[in-house]
C-alpha cells in the first residue's frame, strides 16, 4: 500500500522484489503493482539498475527486515541477532539518496495511515570532526568503513523495530528473520 500511495502522489516508484512461487497470487500482485505504475525491479537484477533509478531522483523500497543471503550484518532485532541487509546503505552512500524508514498501520477507523520517520544518517561521534558528508564520500570512493556501515545498518534496523513496537500486532511476517545463516 506504501507504494501504491505514493505513486498516485506523483513520485517515480520503484521496489525491489520477486516473482511469488504462486502464479495465481503472483499475477494479482503484479497487476495492483502494473496498475499503480509501481516498477519492480527483480532482486536477482543488476545493481546498476538500482543505481540508475536513485540517480534519476526516483524512490526505491527495499524491505530491510529480512534475512537474505546479501551482505550485511548481524544486528540485534527484538533481542535477538538476527541477519540485516547492508545494501540499502551502500546505495545511500553510492547515489546521495535520504534512507527514509517507512511503516504503515490501521487507525481506529480502519483506515491506514503512513508514517515517514526521520532520515537515518551516519553517525560521526568516533570522530567529532568528521561530518556525514565526508564519511558518504569515504564510502563512495570505495573507502567503506565497515564499523560506519554496521552502525548504519544497525540504526535502520532500530528505525523498524521501533515502528513495530508502537503497533506489534501489525508486524506480519512470513520469513525466518532470526534464522541462523550458514
Amino acid at each position: 500500500m506504501i507504494p501504491a500511495y505514493f505513486s498516485l502522489k506523483g513520485y517515480p516508484i520503484n521496489v525491489i522484489g520477486r516473482n511469488l512461487p504462486e502464479d495465481r497470487i503472483n499475477g494479482i500482485l503484479q497487476g495492483i503493482r502494473n496498475g499503480k505504475n509501481i516498477r519492480v525491479i527483480d532482486k536477482g537484477s543488476s545493481l546498476l539498475e538500482t543505481v540508475r533509478c536513485l540517480k534519476r531522483g526516483e524512490t526505491l523500497g527495499i524491505l530491510m527486515d529480512l534475512n537474505t543471503r546479501s551482505d550485511g550484518f548481524d544486528i540485534d532485532f527484538f533481542g535477538k541477532p538476527a541477519h540485516t541487509p547492508s545494501g540499502p546503505i551502500l546505495l545511500s552512500y553510492k547515489t546521495g539518496a535520504p534512507l527514509l524508514p517507512l511503516a504503515i498501520h490501521r487507525t481506529p477507523l480502519n483506515r491506514h495511515r503512513i508514517v515517514v520517520g526521520e532520515e537515518v544518517q551516519a553517525m560521526t561521534n568516533e570522530n567529532p570532526g568528521t561530518s556525514s558528508v565526508q564519511v558518504k564520500n569515504k564510502i563512495r570512493s570505495n573507502g567503506v568503513d565497515e564499523n560506519q556501515l554496521k552502525e548504519m545498518t544497525f540504526l535502520c534496523s532500530k528505525a523498524i523495530e521501533t515502528f513495530i513496537r508502537q503497533h506489534p500486532t501489525e508486524w506480519f511476517w512470513m520469513h525466518e528473520k532470526w534464522k541462523e545463516r550458514k
